[in-house]
């Protein structure tokens, strides 16, 4: 226990002091659960994305700084309120700011709900493909569009838990 920083439901996240404590516990939990995956980060996509821009950050997570534990702390949006005829939509991104289709804004990493530009450029996507469009906005990315494979995993619990009926990603890693 002493290297679990979260949890929520079969979800865990484990951090070692040195790579070769993660890789004997990698090959110990590979044989014992369902999955084992290490904590990558991952970027939001765009069309000027290349391979030279790509540059892994020093941010670790903690007991306090980490998704997971964000995650079992947020009560998800009642979407289920919404007009019957319409999709709820999670904009799993870098958070997006105001606009008349978002219904809700959360956040599992910071308590900046707004990011940058990533997520409210995918906000004007969808409206453009439904003007009724219903998004409830999941900070999962940083302002500068980095996350990690955990962040997102905690985000896409998040919309599950929220009901929604589409879960929009737009994000690659290498």
């Amino acid at each position: 226990e002493e290297h679990l920083i979260g949890c929520h439901d079969n979800i865990y996240l484990l951090q070692y002091n040195s790579a070769k404590q993660a890789m004997i516990a990698y090959l110990y939990y590979e044989k014992h659960v369902d999955a084992v995956e290490p904590d990558m980060e991952i970027k939001a996509a765009s069309e000027e994305s290349s391979d030279t821009d790509y540059e892994l950050s020093s941010t670790n997570s903690t007991l306090e700084n980490n998704a997971i534990v964000a995650l079992n702390e947020e009560d998800p949006i009642d979407t289920t309120q919404t007009v019957d005829s319409d999709k709820v939509i999670a904009l799993i991104d870098t958070g997006v700011s105001e606009h008349e289709n978002v219904i809700g804004h959360v956040s599992l990493i910071d308590d900046n709900l707004t990011g940058n530009l990533h997520g409210d450029t995918m906000v004007k996507d969808i409206v453009e493909q439904n003007e009724n469009a219903k998004i409830l906005s999941i900070k999962a990315l940083d302002d500068t569009g980095y996350g990690t494979y955990s962040a997102i995993v905690s985000a896409i619990e998040y919309a599950i838990d929220a009901k929604v009926d589409i879960i929009n990603m737009s994000m690659y890693t290498k």
